[in-house]
């Protein structure tokens, strides 16, 4: 609970996604550009001039989230090494969707439907 992932979807736009319980809320990270200064903000009652100093303020308190942010996730760096697997092995690896049953959608993120195959 609390664990969270900003990332960027866009020149200054930014998703926040934090698991509360068994949940993953995603929030948007908005932006006003107001000339030479940015505000970043998840409501307007309260901005930031960056995304870090953001992440602190909510660390400190939810104040409208549904937890505060305690653990920030870490994407690994380096994608599993394949090159040297044969191009047969690399294929077999991969599952075809047309070979997955989806039995339920769970909800949605900016680019995609998230479901279940249970």
């Amino acid at each position: 609970m609390g664990s969270f992932l900003v990332r960027q979807t866009g020149p200054s736009n930014y998703s926040l996604s934090v698991c509360d319980t068994e949940r993953i809320k995603h929030y948007r990270i908005r932006c006003i550009e107001n000339g030479t200064s940015s505000a970043f903000f998840v409501t307007r009652r309260v901005t930031f001039d960056s995304v870090p100093n953001l992440v602190a303020y909510y660390k400190s308190q939810p104040d409208g989230l549904c937890t505060n942010l305690k653990y920030p996730c870490i994407i690994p760096s380096e994608k599993p090494q394949t090159a040297s697997l044969s191009k047969q092995t690399n294929e077999e690896m991969e599952i075809n969707r047309r070979q997955i049953r989806l039995n339920k959608k769970l909800g949605a993120t900016d680019c995609q439907p998230v479901e279940t195959d249970k």
